[in-house]
């Protein structure tokens, strides 16, 4: 271990311009971020398509302009868990070794090598290719609670607390990969991913307030101002040495905070003639600009002990590092909806009066038969570019190692670049929604289909970008190619409407070549000492469960 010391420390100045590469936090808009089925149970049940639907509270957020036909004061409670099952298997080749630091662009074939400075604990691993990183993280919660009230035929407002429809956290260490060290404490064998992302939590909040009016029975325009709250917790590993050794990895933790990331959402909505609903709305987002801190433990996987006179590096935990500044581009939304209904009875104008005479609730669950609803999103994109982390100047972490027969040599400073600009670069995005309901026994219960499309970030094209982002996947966010099924129902109880939808998402499989990875590595750092550590393939697919109640008062 002694023997790599020098080329371990002179490869730590570019390995700590790099300790937060796989960190993104990045929240959920549409698309690349969250998964389809906005718009609470009812609207994952439609696939999504709930757009020029939007006849609950969630029109909000979807549709705000339809919250002028919303009748009386509704309250709306929607949630439900999203079960994300993904795995990185990192690509083996047999053209290099951790030892091999004449070709820093090669590809470790697997967990450890025989190169006599691999650690006692990992003989029995020596060839061992590397196994699928699998997320095992339990399923994350979406919740929504908004309410609608009516303050005249012609005005409506809505407000509320929303989350996206995405997965919080994501964990990609797997239990099965113990060992123990000489000194017979337990820890985890490095993993595939561990560059790439080990542990991500997030808490995303949008406080919402609408507001929408209805000058002819045929137009109606509205707007929602979002408050932001995100909160981001990340853990990976820094490449801290040319040839990845382990002993010299060092484990980075985030924790940032953003109070205020302001959103708005405008539509627009026409009724050509009775049967037909066209929606038209834009939805723009300000970047995240989080403040936080950085953790450093350098020799996570170091197994030097000085009592024992084991040489070899030895864990270290750094003071942590205040006022890290994150900022990190918002996708922007453009929204089309198209909606035609057989109708059973003609629409009404003023919901209230016919319901205070019928005695029933005067909607289309209860004056249709069915409808079928076509929605097309527009992501854009352009906003999501870099990750910029701002670190306060002067930042540096300590390097320890033991040295032969138990000596101490004095510790390593080593600086922390102020400015770490980290890539995604993805492309725009077209998110194609098609479902619609038909009520079984009108004004009782409904049924429900819908399903989802959507093109990956990944690929070249777009509007506003043509950029070539693969080089830069990680594991932080997927955005691939996605197809969804979807369905639920709904059941009406007096006052109140119960909803259940289920959704199963599948998603293309993302394959990162070694050439691109390459390329990713060789934009980050000097070249001579860049490193591969994201080439592989990435598969993922998704179990959505969401239940919804709405009370009208």
């Amino acid at each position: 271990m002694l023997k790599r010391r020098s080329s371990a420390l002179a490869a730590l100045t570019i390995g700590a311009a790099l300790l937060v590469t796989l960190i993104s936090p990045t929240v959920a808009s549409a698309g690349g971020f969250e998964l389809p089925g906005e718009g609470g149970a009812r609207g994952l049940g439609r696939g999504g398509a709930f757009y020029a639907r939007a006849d609950d509270p969630m029109a909000l957020t979807m549709n705000p302009a339809n919250l002028a036909d919303l009748s009386g004061f509704q309250i709306y409670l929607t949630g439900g868990i999203n079960a994300f099952n993904g795995c990185f298997q990192r690509t083996s080749s047999p053209t290099n070794t951790y030892a091999d630091t004449d070709n820093p662009l090669g590809f470790s074939p697997s967990i450890f090598d025989s190169d006599p400075s691999t650690p006692p604990f990992a003989q029995g691993f020596i060839g061992e290719g590397y196994p699928a990183a699998c997320n095992e993280s339990p399923v994350g919660p979406a919740l929504g609670l908004v309410a609608s009230y009516r303050i005249m035929p012609e005005l409506g407002i809505g407000f509320g607390i929303v989350a996206p429809n995405g997965v919080g956290s994501s964990s990609w260490v797997p239990d099965s990969e113990r060992y123990t060290t000489p000194g017979g404490s337990e820890g985890i064998l490095p993993p595939p991913s561990r560059y790439t992302l080990l542990d991500q939590d997030q808490l995303f909040l949008l406080p919402s307030v609408g507001v929408a009016y209805r000058p002819t029975p045929w137009f109606r325009f509205g707007a929602t101002f979002q408050w932001g709250i995100g909160v981001f917790d990340f853990t990976s590993m820094t490449v801290a040495n040319p040839s990845q050794d382990p002993a010299t990895d060092i484990l980075t933790k985030l924790n940032a905070t953003d109070a205020f990331i302001p959103a708005l959402i405008v539509s627009a909505h026409f009724v050509p003639m009775d049967n037909l609903d066209v929606m038209a709305g834009f939805r723009w987002s300000d970047n995240v600009n989080a403040s936080g801190t950085t953790d450093l433990t350098t020799g996570w996987y170091g197994v030097g002990d000085a009592d024992a006179g084991i040489a070899g590096t030895t864990p270290f935990v750094n003071p942590t590092i205040d006022d890290v500044q994150v900022t990190a581009g918002q996708p922007w939304e453009v929204r089309l909806g198209l909606r035609y209904a057989q109708r059973i009875t003609p629409r009404p104008q003023d919901p209230e009066a016919i319901e205070r005479l019928s005695g029933r609730t005067e909607d289309a669950m209860a004056n249709e038969w069915f409808d079928i609803e076509f929605d097309a999103i527009y992501l854009i994109n352009k906003e999501v570019t870099d990750l910029s982390i701002r670190l306060p100047a002067g930042s540096t972490t300590e390097f320890h190692e033991v040295g032969v027969g138990g000596t101490m040599p004095p510790p390593s400073t080593l600086p922390i670049p102020e400015n770490i600009d980290l890539p995604h670069q993805w492309n725009d995005q077209w998110l194609l929604r098609l479902g619609g309901d038909f009520n079984a026994i009108p004004g009782l219960a409904t049924l429900r289909l819908g399903f989802s499309f959507e093109t990956s970030a990944y690929e070249s094209g777009g509007v506003f970008s043509n950029r070539d982002p693969r080089q830069y996947t990680g594991l932080d966010f997927l955005p691939g190619a996605r197809f969804g099924v979807h369905g639920g129902l709904t059941v009406r109880m007096g006052k109140f409407d119960i909803s259940l939808a289920y959704a199963h998402i599948f998603q293309s499989t993302i394959t990162v070549s070694n050439e691109e990875a390459a390329l990713r590595q060789v934009s980050a750092v000097t070249p001579d000492m860049a490193e591969i550590t994201n080439a592989g393939s990435y598969s993922a697919d998704y179990n959505l469960f969401h239940a919804g109640v709405n009370l009208r008062l």
